[in-house]
């Protein structure tokens, strides 16, 4: 049986220091059938870089982002995917397509999303401010606590996806908890959920797209969602005749 397509996003928005490397360490640590789906969105040079690029390398693609935004770059990615399962990755350098091989392991045992873990066993964050980290950490933790979602990372936006679970999800404009959001939904659907360790750094050049103030509310509001539908099942659960 031929082995499936994966589709490897690569969200962009001003990434010019970094969209090179990212594009090249991809091409060179994950295994073909596989094609690279740049979502970008930028006013600086970096369409030229992925252009020059995709030039050289066929199974690069430039797609333009519809809309603003996280949410808006990740349905885009989703509307152009042709690959049975997607990955999306940042344009900053901060994720590690060396993951990515091990990711599509997992997802060929049957589980429909597949999260990269900063805090799972064997997972590290290097870099960037103490403070967020501790933050990250202790918000995760407590999602899982009060979710039951079976990754120790529910924030980080490292994931992978079987795209037609993606294609049957109604997604709401949430920001960067996008991830979080779909795989809260896909918990609540019983869809089955695996983690892998993954080493996060900080970005080395341009500037990062997270506005603290704004994000923090979205993540907030899927927290409670996730909560609140645990909570619903473990009632209905306790509401059945014995």
């Amino acid at each position: 049986m031929a082995a499936s397509v994966l589709s490897v996003v690569v969200l962009s928005r001003n990434e010019v220091d970094s969209i090179a490397a990212v594009l090249q360490e991809v091409l060179q640590k994950v295994r073909p059938p596989f094609e690279v789906l740049v979502v970008d969105d930028s006013t600086d040079d970096t369409t030229h870089v992925v252009l020059q690029l995709a030039s050289r390398h066929p199974e690069v693609h430039l797609i333009r982002q519809r809309g603003k935004g996280y949410t808006a770059a990740f349905r885009t990615a989703v509307q152009n995917a042709r690959g049975e399962a997607l990955v999306i990755l940042v344009g900053d350098g901060s994720d590690d397509p060396g993951d990515i091989e091990r990711m599509r392991s997992l997802m060929r045992s049957g589980v429909d999303i597949v999260c990269a873990s900063r805090y799972s066993a064997g997972g590290a964050r290097i870099g960037g401010s103490a403070f967020h980290a501790a933050c990250s950490r202790v918000v995760c933790a407590l999602v899982r606590a009060c979710t039951g979602v079976g990754t120790w990372d529910v924030t980080n936006s490292y994931k992978m996806y079987r795209t037609s679970v993606l294609r049957d999800m109604a997604l709401e404009d949430a920001g960067f908890a996008t991830s979080m959001q779909v795989t809260l939904k896909a918990h609540a659907a019983a869809r089955p959920i695996a983690e892998t360790p993954t080493t996060w750094r900080e970005r080395s050049g341009g500037s990062s797209k997270f506005i603290p103030g704004r994000e923090v509310l979205h993540y907030a509001a899927w927290w409670l969602w996730g909560t609140a539908r645990r909570i619903g099942d473990l009632l209905r659960l306790d509401r059945r005749p014995r």
